[in-house]
């Protein structure tokens, strides 16, 4: 169950101060209160209904394709952190993520195509690619694509469902003693001697010793 705020009451000073609930901002709330530390997020609607909650979810560290190797090798660890990561978001929040494990299939529609990604992925580091034909296709996941004469398969591929996701985030972060704020616009950041000590919000002052900017709509 994700505990929120919506009704402005008496505000302490939080050490960390979350502007933006998607899944940046609900990531991050929920491992500094992890740590410990005193955390407020804010965020104008409810957590996953910006941005983060329009995304498809995949953690497709091979199936993207990157071209560069070191952004290939963090999209592999995030990747790959995420189960243990699930269940304990699960497990605090009661929040299912949806988490899929079927990995990924992309088809293709001629064997140039196929060749050129197979060879692509073969040259990567840690990248299991499983070439299937049509007839193989067919009969793992018939009416996928008429045309595709073949698909490359990648078993080390999840999903998550990003609005359970950030919900999950968000609702762990309270567990562990952070504050969530939702239907909490913020609308302007307060410096005091040079730093950002705060943030004006439509439910008031929340004052802060660290603050982060999650959010592009308010710069």
């Amino acid at each position: 169950m994700l505990k929120i705020h919506t009704e402005a009451r008496a505000i302490g000073h939080a050490e960390c101060l979350v502007i933006g609930g998607g899944v940046i901002g609900s990531s991050i709330a929920y491992h500094v209160a992890k740590e410990g530390r005193s955390t407020i997020m804010l965020e104008r609607l409810i957590p996953g209904e910006g941005a983060s909650g329009a995304a498809v979810g995949m953690l497709a560290a091979e199936s993207e394709e990157f071209t560069d190797s070191e952004l290939a090798r963090f999209a592999r660890r995030s990747r790959d952190a995420f189960p243990e990561l699930v269940c304990d978001l699960e497990r605090l929040s009661g929040i299912s993520v949806e988490f899929r494990t079927e990995g990924f299939v992309t088809p293709f529609r001629t064997e140039t195509e196929g060749q050129k990604r197979w060879k692509a992925a073969k040259t990567r580091e840690d990248d299991c690619p499983i070439w299937w034909d049509a007839r193989e296709l067919a009969r793992r996941i018939p009416g996928l694509d008429e045309q595709a004469i073949g698909a490359i398969y990648r078993s080390k591929e999840t999903q998550v469902a990003p609005v359970q996701l950030c919900r999950a985030y968000a609702g762990a972060a309270a567990v562990l003693g952070a504050t969530v704020w939702s239907g909490t616009r913020a609308e302007q950041l307060v410096i005091q001697d040079g730093r950002v000590c705060g943030v004006r919000t439509d439910s008031g002052f929340f004052p802060a010793i660290r603050s982060l900017l999650l959010e592009a709509w308010i710069a």
